[in-house]
């Protein structure tokens, strides 16, 4: 279940995804109200989640650049 609270001034929300081994991780984020369903996730957090790699795409960074990352997919309850 996904969940929300109000804390250091900031709307944060934990989120519990599922890792290679059945376990779970849950990571904690600001949601900015420009929120679109995509996360970026610190590359060790990446390795744990099972293997669902999709390609990859181009997103915008501040100051107009665009680079290209690898982008995932995964599903949870």
């Amino acid at each position: 279940m996904t969940t929300g609270r109000f804390r250091d001034g900031l709307p944060r929300v934990t989120l519990p995804l599922p890792t290679q081994n059945g376990e779970a991780i849950t990571i904690e984020f600001v949601l900015d109200t420009g929120f679109d369903g995509d996360l970026a996730l610190p590359a060790d957090i990446v390795r744990q989640l099972p293997d669902a790699v999709q390609g990859s795409q181009f997103v915008n960074l501040a100051g107009g650049f665009q680079r290209r990352c690898p982008c995932y997919e995964i599903t949870w309850e």
